[in-house]
């Protein structure tokens, strides 16, 4: 049987501990699936999923013991020196890509493909354009050529339009989610994409400033990751939502301690944005050191923005999508 796998480390549930009995740590739980129920269990027993990483646990796990976890700890007592730095941006990145948030959102816009797919092959237009698509790949591909060579473009697109019209396209869509089932593609392309990062720390993050901030009002954590300050002033988001469009990256490494990469100015009001934000944005649970009327609050909030694109906006980026491919170039 395989191995539990924490996708939140346990080194960093630690620093949330309501209290610590005969050296073990716990922590108040808060999840999106059990509203108005709280428990205190032991951090070993948190977000944990049997065998989530695969091959990749081991390299993870040796990384946290033998750099990660010793450079939170030297971080929260000195701050992010120059020595410390390039061991702190491969925590952030590697918590950016570990997260089962972000293998979730991965399913889901798999799944929204399938059904953005099928919403075009309903109409007219949609139909139109997955046609045009076809004839160019086929066009392009050298195998296709040689084959339709005696066949002309124009009789080429109406054969094409009358198999869509005739039920071609579901059964298309049928063949694809069979072949190509979302949650597998997704945790197949979750982990090789862990694994390439693993022990990296990524260039763009290497060029914040970081810094540690000690706080008054207590973090909570959530189940997002490295949460980032879109560009725009919009609320903040996962970082894996918007690559490198952010002004600020923040990561509460305790109920103390606030992770900073980029120039944001710190003050309670900051916090309270961080920890709101955090629910927000989580999928499952997130964890604190207390148990109050402010945890109650924020558990009624709890992935209320845990959903990064609705079908209507998805289909508007598979569309645009689609006409990038048809012109060759970015709209």
């Amino acid at each position: 049987m395989p191995d539990n796998d924490h996708h939140t480390p346990q080194f960093i549930l630690r620093g949330f501990a309501s209290r610590v009995t005969r050296g073990q740590h716990y922590v108040f739980l808060f999840r999106r699936d059990q509203p108005g129920k709280v428990s205190e269990p032991n951090t070993r027993n948190v977000a944990t999923v049997a065998g989530f990483y695969g091959a990749a646990d081991a390299a993870l796990t040796r990384r946290e013991s033998e750099v990660q976890a010793a450079a939170v700890q030297e971080a929260c007592r000195s701050g992010v020196t120059a020595e410390l730095k390039p061991a702190i941006v491969e925590l952030v990145t590697t918590l950016n890509a570990r997260s089962r948030n972000l293998r979730t959102t991965l399913v889901e816009l798999g799944g929204q493909l399938y059904r953005s797919t099928a919403s075009m092959l309903g109409t007219g237009y949609g139909r139109g354009m997955l046609v045009d698509l076809m004839v160019k790949v086929t066009e392009e591909d050298p195998a296709w050529s040689a084959r339709l060579a005696g066949i002309r473009r124009g009789v080429r697109r109406k054969k094409l339009e009358r198999a869509l019209a005739s039920g071609l396209g579901d059964r298309v869509l049928a063949r694809m989610r069979e072949q190509h089932n979302p949650e597998k593609m997704a945790t197949d392309s979750h982990i090789s994409g862990l694994s390439r990062v693993i022990g990296v720390a990524r260039p763009d993050l290497m060029q914040l400033d970081w810094t540690v901030h000690t706080v008054s009002e207590p973090l909570i954590l959530g189940d997002a990751g490295p949460l980032a300050v879109p560009v725009d002033g919009s609320a903040i988001v996962p970082l894996f939502h918007i690559g490198q469009q952010y002004r600020a990256v923040l990561f509460p490494l305790s109920s103390q301690h606030l992770l900073v990469g980029g120039t944001l100015a710190i003050d309670d009001d900051t916090v309270e944005q961080v920890n709101v934000a955090g629910v927000e944005v989580s999928r499952e649970f997130f964890v604190s050191s207390q148990n109050t009327d402010r945890e109650k609050r924020y558990a009624a909030a709890l992935g209320s923005r845990a959903e990064p694109f609705d079908d209507e906006r998805w289909n508007a980026m598979a569309l645009e999508a689609l006409k990038e491919l048809l012109s060759g170039s970015p709209s």
